[in-house]
């Protein structure tokens, strides 16, 4: 979306193999995206996966809006801005921003495993008014009970609109709302010959040995129907899962700034005896 009526667009191909890189609307995928913007001269990029039911979205200076950033601020939109009232539904791995916007409105807040399959039957369950996962995916009332990318995008559209401010400003004010919010994700890719029994090994010792405290921060409880997620004392959280389809294991975390968040991912991947050697999701 251009400042002037007119636009013009970034590329016109539409290879089948996506140029070489992975679909999925997050960094580095979109560096391209996040150098346009940077150049100045357009209020807002919005980015799909190939079938369009993920999205990313890049504000005014060239910043890349995380998905749980993204999340909380659909929520916000969606409850402050149009007035919509209703439970959320959200996956294990996403936001806490959402627990405290839903205080703010008084409704409920849905945790489900990871996967839209549970999120949009627990949305039409409880006439939920937004579902999100972490992937980036998102189902608002009203529409099908999917996610739906170029939605999500026209939403964010519209709140740039009806606010009458730049999104890093609409962003400011979220985190004005619920306190700074830091994101990331550890992936660690496993040895497939191997990776049943090292899952196995792993999911037990968290089982039979889950740890009192995490980088110092008391574990207030946990979570184990799909990976581990430990929450603790101070509102922040950290989730380990095994995936079932790829020699991979997943890490994430949520704190009040990056510093603590790398320090959690940090003291899970020494817990279990894992280390990322590839760049982390943020």
């Amino acid at each position: 979306m251009r400042r002037s009526p007119s636009s013009s667009p970034c590329t016109t191909r539409a290879p089948p193999f996506f140029g070489g890189l992975n679909p999925e609307p997050i960094p580095p995928n979109i560096d391209e995206a996040i150098a346009v913007m940077k150049g100045g001269g357009n209020d807002l990029c919005i980015l799909t996966d190939g079938d369009a039911d993920r999205v990313g979205i890049i504000d005014e200076t060239g910043r890349f809006i995380n998905q749980l950033q993204v999340f909380a601020l659909l929520v916000l939109h969606l409850f402050d801005v149009l007035g919509m009232r209703g439970p959320i539904v959200k996956t294990v791995n996403m936001t806490a921003m959402v627990e405290q916007l839903a205080k703010q409105f008084n409704t409920e807040v849905y945790e489900v495993q990871v996967g839209f399959k549970y999120v949009a039957p627990k949305m039409m369950e409880t006439n939920a008014v937004i579902g999100g996962e972490e992937s980036g995916g998102f189902g608002v009332r009203g529409h099908i009970p999917e996610r739906d990318g170029i939605l999500i995008g026209m939403l964010f559209a519209d709140m740039i609109m009806r606010r009458g401010k730049p999104l890093s400003e609409i962003l400011r004010d979220l985190e004005q709302r619920v306190g700074p919010h830091a994101y990331a994700r550890h992936d660690i890719h496993l040895q497939r010959d191997t990776y049943d029994r090292d899952r196995k090994r792993i999911t037990e010792q968290l089982a039979n040995h889950q740890p009192k405290e995490i980088a110092g921060v008391k574990v207030a409880r946990v979570r184990s129907d799909d990976g581990f997620k430990f929450y603790l004392e101070d509102g922040s959280w950290v989730l380990f899962r095994t995936s079932g389809t790829e020699a991979l294991v997943r890490i994430y975390s949520e704190a009040p700034d990056a510093a603590a968040v790398q320090a959690r991912l940090k003291a899970i991947e020494e817990i279990v005896g894992l280390k990322q050697e590839a760049a982390a999701h943020a």
